[in-house]
Parts: structure tokens; sequence; C-alpha cells
């Protein structure tokens, strides 16, 4: 056991340092042209009661860690230490910001691993060549009923549920829909649609953001019943149709069996 706990301070130190080496600036894009230079970590050490509360790793020294600590989510830090002594007592959280991509870790051997020069740059290989894959596909649209089904699906799980064109299109075709060639299109057919359905009271905007309104209930309730309606009719039609054709098959067959027996 003395074994492990040394190992597992070791490693702990070990990613530390290598954070510590390239921290994250102050300041720093996560899209655009300016996050493909981006190659730095941001280490923080959680108090496992309260996650809230955490410690900003800037540097390691001899005696522990120097960081910012944060008592709550939205205040400001301050310098703080940590000694190498009580480490143990925090929980490791660490992103790596890299090329435009994001790698988070929760614990000091996932972020080692992580670290390699050649796990990032395969992983961001192989997002770029799905990526390309979905881009050759077409974005299937949605029609207005399946959009009102949806948005009742959503709102039954959360009863204040609302979107934007923007969000809609990650909701139905991922992250990956911003980077398909397809993306403006795509999401002006929808922003077309949920005016329409403002318009005709289905849903309600506010603040740029639509959800289902009680109309919008009514409206795909009364089109399930005139749906079942029509596929009832529909049944009761083919039905007919095949009564018919037996009807007249039996007709068939009996003047067919009094034609034989006529002398």
């Amino acid at each position: 056991m003395a074994i492990m706990r040394a190992v597992q301070k070791l490693v702990y130190i070990w990613a530390l340092q290598i954070g510590a080496g390239k921290p994250a600036p102050n300041r720093f894009s996560l899209s655009g042209p300016r996050s493909l230079a981006n190659d730095f970590y941001e280490i923080h050490l959680v108090e496992p009661a309260d996650p809230d509360k955490n410690v900003l790793v800037r540097s390691l020294t001899s005696h522990g860690v120097e960081g910012v600590y944060f008592n709550a989510t939205g205040e400001p830090g301050y310098d703080c230490s940590v000694p190498k002594a009580s480490l143990s007592g925090y929980r490791f959280d660490a992103t790596h910001y890299f090329r435009g991509y994001s790698f988070q870790t929760t614990s000091p051997g996932q972020f080692l691993l992580s670290s390699l020069p050649a796990l990032p740059r395969f992983i961001i290989w192989r997002d770029r060549l799905e990526q390309k894959r979905f881009n050759r596909r077409p974005l299937v649209r949605e029609d207005r009923i399946d959009m009102l089904r949806f948005f009742l699906a959503k709102t039954i799980k959360n009863g204040s549920f609302r979107t934007t064109p923007i969000g809609l299109l990650e909701m139905l075709y991922s992250r990956r829909g911003f980077l398909h060639p397809e993306r403006e299109l795509v999401t002006n057919y929808y922003r077309l649609m949920l005016d329409s359905f403002v318009a005709t009271g289905e849903l309600l905007v506010e603040n740029h953001s639509y959800r289902l309104s009680p109309h919008g209930v009514a409206r795909l309730a009364e089109f399930e019943l005139e749906n079942k309606r029509f596929k009832e009719s529909s049944r009761q039609q083919t039905l007919i149709g095949w009564l018919t054709i037996a009807i007249v098959a039996i007709g068939a067959v009996q003047a067919y069996v009094t034609y034989l027996t006529v002398p």
C-alpha cells in the first residue's frame, strides 16, 4: 500500500509539472483561426465535497502548488498555496486546449496519457475524418408535423424547453451540423418554419427563443386524430376492394361451373 501511494503521488506531481509548464493564459479563443494556435493546460484542484470550490493551478514549487482559489462560481478568486501533503485531498480536473479542440481528464494518469503528442493529433485526425464523412451526407429536413412532435417530446421532458434555430441544428444533427456545407440553408429553413409556427399560433417566441404553445399541442392532437381517421378509412377502402375482388372471383367461378353443367 505504501508503494502504491508513493507511485500515485509521483504520478500526481508529474502531471502537475506538465500542466504548470504550459498554463492557460487569462484570455484565449476557443473557436476561429486564433484557436488553432492553442496548446496549453488548465488544471483545477477541486474539493470533492463542494465542486464550486477549487484551485486553478498556476505553478508548481518545491513546497506545493501556487494558484488561484475560487470559493464559488462567478466570484473572483484570490492567490493561495496548496502544500504537497494536501494534494491528495483534491480531485484532479484538467483540460488540454489544443488546435481548436479541448481534451478533459479527471485523473493524473489520464492526463499523462492525453499529454502524449501523438494522442491528441490522432483524435483530431479521426474527428476531422468523421466530419468529412458527415459532410458528404445531406441534412434531412424535418417536416412541420415532425417538428411539432419534436417540440412536444422535449417539452414533456422539460416543461420550460425552448430553443433557437441554431440550437435546433445542434439537437437534430449534433455539433457536426455547424461545419456542414448546408448549415446556412438548413438553419434558414428551420428559422422560416419556426416563424410560420409563431404566425399560426403553434409556437411562442420569447427573447429569440421558441417554445411550444397550448395551441400547438391541440393542433398536433387534431392532426393525429385526422391521421388516425384517414388510416382507418384507407383500411376500410382496402378491405372493400378485396371483398369486391373476392365477390367477382366467386361469381366467375359460379359462372364457369354453370357453363360446364350446361349440355
